[in-house]
């Protein structure tokens, strides 16, 4: 059944040598081939772009969710470490953008010629196209708008509220480093008369929230969030 195929046959999918199998399907991970049509399997004189003619594998996607996620978490939160990370991120984000694009482009000149089952496979993983997109769409609108930050101070607002108000009170508040909400806080500056600075980082490139913030200190970087509370990237002076 697979006498007719070229010396050195292997498949597309896993590199298992086809040659003498007794079907036309690879018993290592089942894809199918056809002896007759060139492109469903590889040989050493096959082009190098006919095993990218797929679907982004299952680890691309996970590494686009993480690299999201990460974004995402720094834009909720600007920070010195998360501005580096964002910058060394920008190699591979492009690698998977190219690696995106040239699979797109090897499955247009296969469109029609792949088996039954690829073709199957195919459009059980057609969700995994929209998956960068998706991310960056997420994370651009997040720089844009600031969406993360208003979403993750929101959740975190009424542990901000009650320790602000137990300050405001004269009550006995820690002010060291300590989980508030979801933000995990390094330092607090508390006054009666002026605002209270919840610093999440220890330099000037840091998130501080501010409850109370007196309005000759808004200027723009600060971004209001609520009608007492606003962020900043450093200390009012």
């Amino acid at each position: 059944m697979t006498a007719d195929l070229p010396d050195i046959p292997v498949c597309l999918g896993c590199g298992y040598s086809l040659r003498g199998v007794p079907e036309l399907r690879c018993p290592e991970c089942g894809r199918t081939f056809d002896p007759g049509d060139p492109v469903t399997y590889r040989t050493n004189d096959s082009p190098l772009w006919l095993w990218r003619a797929r679907a982004p594998s299952a680890w691309v996607v996970a590494i686009v969710m993480v690299m999201a996620g990460l974004a995402l978490g720094y834009v909720s939160n600007p920070s010195m470490a998360g501005e580096c990370a964002m910058v060394y991120g920008l190699l591979p984000a492009f690698c998977l953008c190219v690696d995106y694009v040239g699979r797109a482009v090897c499955c247009r000149r296969l469109r029609g010629r792949l088996p039954p089952y690829e073709t199957n496979a195919s459009r059980r993983r057609r969700w995994r196209w929209g998956v960068l997109p998706l991310a960056a769409m997420l994370v651009v609108t997040g720089m844009v708008t600031n969406w993360p930050m208003q979403i993750r101070f929101h959740f975190s607002l009424p542990a901000f509220e009650q320790v602000a108000q137990g300050i405001r009170s004269g009550a006995t508040v820690n002010t060291g480093p300590q989980w508030i909400g979801l933000y995990y806080v390094e330092r607090i500056v508390p006054g009666r008369d002026e605002a209270i600075g919840f610093a999440t980082g220890t330099d000037v490139y840091d998130t501080v929230f501010y409850y109370e913030l007196p309005p000759s200190y808004l200027i723009g970087p600060d971004r209001p969030l609520t009608r007492d509370w606003c962020a900043a990237d450093r200390r009012p002076r």
